[in-house]
């Protein structure tokens, strides 16, 4: 297994153009993040895995993953073969690595089970808007934000979303196109979720009439104070998730990897 490193525990989701067998960065930017939980499997956001999906049957591209070299840290993007779309906006991936040795680039994290406190610090390495050119040069730039957790929300669901109510952390730091999918962090590098977008809230401060001096027009004021925070879904929902690629719970899969931490 490699060195531990924020490259190493969460990599960018692609769509590739693909020429001659090869896999090449795509004209779009990063979809999203995913992180490793073992074997050729990541977790990222559902709705990442669903663009994925949507992609390859339109022919947009190939989905990939940029696995970055240990020593060099050039990107090699190595393809997506699977997809699955769970509850709570949750995707696991399965990746076709192209040596074997790319495997131990990869570095699985540990999982709690323990209960989180509000105002617990946190911290979440991804890649919102990743996409960075200078001249002809393309970079992925990774970004980490580090806040508190803000909330616990038992029963959620995203606007537009159908499926069941799930347990959510509002975060003080929202999170950026890209980010979706990214790994929520404790201050010890355990894993207690999966950042998946933002949610906000506003309330009316006040509501008024302006009539003209003439008092022909009358024009209403409406003015809002909004909160705009980031939502990542609890690892207590995730872990009794079954995936059929994993051919168990989330959480069986994890301990038969001795990822979860009995703290």
């Amino acid at each position: 297994m490699t060195e531990l490193t924020t490259y190493s525990i969460s990599i960018p989701v692609h769509i590739a153009d693909e020429r001659e067998g090869q896999l090449y960065p795509g004209k779009s930017a990063v979809l999203g993040t995913a992180f490793p939980i073992g074997d050729a499997f990541l977790l990222t956001a559902g709705h990442v895995a669903r663009e994925l999906n949507e992609a390859k049957s339109s022919n947009r591209g190939q989905p990939a993953v940029g696995l970055f070299h240990p020593e060099s840290f050039c990107q090699i993007l190595v393809r997506i073969v699977e997809t699955e779309i769970l509850e709570g906006d949750i995707g696991v991936l399965r990746v076709e690595f192209s040596e074997l040795s790319q495997k131990t680039w990869l570095f699985p994290l540990h999982w709690t089970l323990r209960f989180v406190n509000l105002g617990s610090p946190v911290r979440t390495p991804g890649y919102a808007y990743a996409d960075h050119t200078v001249g002809d040069e393309h970079f992925i730039i990774q970004r980490s934000f580090q806040g508190s957790i803000v909330s616990q929300i038992g029963k959620y669901i995203p606007n537009g979303m159908k499926g069941i109510p799930f347990g959510v952390y509002e975060t003080s730091f929202a999170s950026p196109r890209g980010h979706s999918g990214a790994p929520l962090l404790l201050g010890n590098g355990r894993v207690i979720g999966i950042v998946i977008g933002n949610s906000k809230s506003r309330m009316l401060i006040l509501d008024a009439e302006e009539v003209s001096t003439d008092g022909q027009t009358t024009t209403l004021i409406e003015q809002y104070e909004s909160l705009a925070l980031g939502i990542s879904v609890e690892a207590k929902f995730i872990l009794n998730l079954h995936s059929k690629l994993l051919g168990k719970t989330i959480q069986s899969w994890l301990e038969s990897k001795d990822l979860i931490h009995k703290d």
